[in-house]
């Protein structure tokens, strides 16, 4: 593959994830990620969204999982320089569907290249339980979801992320679940690859079980419903 093209993303980190089969459709290359967060972006003020959350910090944590991708050449940070893809203009083609074909359609790209796996990572380690669970304070929608999966999984799950996230996780379904330290998203990766399922809501850890079409079950954000995958069994959304 002749990997020339030049690349421009502003987050977020799962969004980013959800770009790599058009980038790839588009023959790869040079992925440049604005450590603004899109503060410059016409498109992020016209949405009313005066930046996402991607600093130099989250951009410098996602890049090694980045540079494992036979379809990027380099990260390197924006700043203002000419690409030839702004992935950015995926938001204008945010559908209830899912962000990955948003990428694409932004593009004019076959829909069908979101339906295969298109993370290449293949590192495992042994967890100590099967199950392992992720929950972000964002795009929450389904409470009774999580009260019927923990009846069946509590005793057999480990939970993933930020430790805020496992304190409020806790408290809101008075639940004791392990806390699993990922200290970088090469760890989350390999844990979430490693597990029989996760468990999740919208976010990173959704967008890598997708991306690898790894087992998944996962709390639909209902008001936003724009990361929904089909075609794939192992995919379960509530």
């Amino acid at each position: 593959m002749a990997q020339t093209g030049t690349f421009k993303h502003s987050g977020d980190l799962g969004d980013i994830i959800f770009s790599i089969p058009t980038i790839n459709a588009l023959g790869g290359g040079v992925l440049c990620l604005d450590p603004a967060g899109g503060e410059s972006s016409p498109l992020f003020a016209r949405l009313g969204q005066p930046r996402t959350k991607l600093t130099m910090k989250s951009l410098n944590e996602v890049a090694p999982l980045l540079r494992m991708q036979k379809c990027i050449v380099d990260i390197v940070p924006w700043s203002g320089q000419k690409v030839k893809y702004d992935l950015d203009t995926f938001r204008d083609h945010i559908r209830f569907n899912n962000l990955c074909i948003s990428h694409l359609q932004a593009f004019k790209l076959d829909h069908d290249l979101s339906k295969r796996p298109w993370l290449n990572f293949r590192y495992k380690r042994k967890l100590p339980k099967p199950f392992v669970i992720s929950r972000s304070p964002r795009y929450h929608g389904n409470y009774t979801f999580w009260v019927h999966q923990l009846t069946r999984i509590k005793n057999d799950a480990i939970f993933v992320g930020f430790e805020k996230e496992h304190e409020i996780f806790e408290y809101t379904f008075g639940h004791k679940i392990d806390f699993y330290p990922t200290p970088s998203i090469l760890d989350l990766a390999e844990t979430i690859n490693s597990a029989q399922t996760l468990f999740c809501n919208q976010g990173l850890p959704h967008a890598i079980a997708e991306a690898l079409h790894h087992d998944l079950v996962c709390e639909m954000y209902r008001v936003y419903p724009a990361a929904v995958f089909g075609g794939k069994a192992t995919s379960k959304y509530f």
